[in-house]
């Protein structure tokens, strides 16, 4: 129990954050970008120096050789579902004890040092190492859990209607489809090595069988946003009022590619950056509505904006994985910060009417804390009708698997 109210009551309070993340860093590549976003932290536990300290220990080798245990039954003598034998894999409160006991008594200093610097752990970095690293694999535990329980059950979502699962979980398809996927796991059982691999693994699965890759579409951006960023790096910030316009995305709830509330935010862009208000415009929105709709807002934003409107490409910068307003600001912070965007300068977020004063009411600020633990946004002053400003908060780095369609 004291595990999970440790967990809820840093989701609910930002902690002081400390400027340790390094602007330049490089994240480390599993060769998986949905791990990668989603669970960060076991791609750095699988680096070969993290792996052999973790593979040293008795207790975390006693859970992964009970995890392997569990691999065998359900693909030995079928004594219940698939769906039920996956879902055996999640971890309990007891489990968390023991690594959060393991990863207390073992040297994984160059771990904590790495996770700092990345800045994905921003809202903990007043935390010691110890409590840093605890408090990330808890994070990690309770994510992980959620996609099993979430995608076998289809209960748990907090957006069902757009993030649920694909199929049905009592359906054959999907009793199929688990039933494959841990037979895939027994095949490649000889990989699995350290004591949360087992899971992670089912986890990928389970996203990757209900087409859930929303993260690790059009990454890395810095490929996708390439001729944008190549500018920034070159950009006279002095000549400009604000560093970005910031566009949120609006998807149709049909079968259109864009909708006219989508377009509308477009023009109002457009005339800001004619106006010479900043220096490039941010569209923000991932593939959202309808359910597994196959256009992508910030996407079709662009194309909208360069061949409708005539802004130059290189002026239009993607970010295609925000699914609600609350994470448009989120990400396009983030796009910001890594880029090197100047902190001194405000961004002005452009939208239609409605969208512009929901950003600016209370209830949008107690959103933001009650789903990302922070505000994304500081000093929010409107500007007129269609348009706000703020500036960025530096919180908006910590990555949050609590969606993994868009963490």
């Amino acid at each position: 129990m004291r595990i999970f109210l440790v967990s809820f009551l840093l989701a609910m309070t930002t902690l002081p954050s400390v400027a340790q993340w390094d602007r330049q860093y490089k994240p480390t590549s599993s060769g998986s970008w949905i791990q990668d976003k989603d669970f960060y932290l076991f791609t750095l536990m699988e680096q070969p120096a993290v792996r052999q300290t973790l593979q040293k220990d008795p207790a975390l080798q006693e859970l992964l050789t009970e995890r392997q245990n569990l691999v065998s039954q359900a693909t030995g003598k079928h004594t219940t579902t698939p769906q039920v034998a996956v879902q055996k894999f999640t971890w309990t409160p007891e489990e968390i004890g023991k690594v959060d006991s393991a990863l207390q008594r073992l040297d994984l200093k160059d771990l904590a040092r790495e996770m700092r610097r990345s800045g994905y752990w921003i809202r903990y970095a007043g935390l010691p190492d110890t409590a840093l690293l605890r408090t990330a694999w808890e994070d990690a535990a309770r994510w992980l859990n959620r996609v099993i329980m979430n995608y076998t059950t289809n209960k748990g979502f907090r957006y069902a209607g757009i993030d649920s699962a694909t199929f049905a979980p009592s359906s054959q398809v999907t009793t199929e489809a688990l039933g494959e996927t841990l037979m895939i796991l027994w095949h490649h059982m000889d990989r699995v090595t350290v004591f949360f691999q087992p899971g992670l693994e089912l986890a990928l699965d389970i996203l990757f069988i209900n087409n859930r890759d929303e993260a690790g579409r059009f990454e890395p951006l810095d490929s996708t946003n390439r001729e944008a960023y190549a500018k920034a790096g070159k950009t006279d910030w002095a000549r400009f009022p604000y560093s970005a316009i910031v566009l949120p995305g609006e998807g149709p709830e049909n079968d259109w590619a864009m909708s006219p509330v989508g377009k509308y935010r477009c023009q109002l862009g457009e005339e800001a950056y004619r106006a010479g208000k900043a220096p490039f415009i941010i569209v923000s929105g991932g593939f959202v509505h309808p359910f597994q709709t196959p256009y992508c807002e910030a996407v079709e934003m662009k194309d909208y904006l360069v061949h409708t409107l005539g802004i130059p490409d290189e002026a239009v910068i993607l970010e295609p994985h925000a699914r609600h307003t609350t994470t448009n600001i989120r990400n396009a912070n983030r796009i910001m910060l890594r880029q090197g965007f100047p902190s001194d300068k405000r961004v002005l977020c452009v939208s239609t009417a409605g969208q512009a004063a929901y950003i600016l009411a209370p209830f949008f600020a107690g959103r933001c804390k009650f789903e990302m633990g922070y505000v994304p946004f500081t000093d929010v002053k409107q500007e007129d009708p269609f348009s706000l400003s703020y500036k960025i908060e530096v919180n908006s780095l910590q990555m949050d698997g609590i969606d993994p369609l868009d963490p």
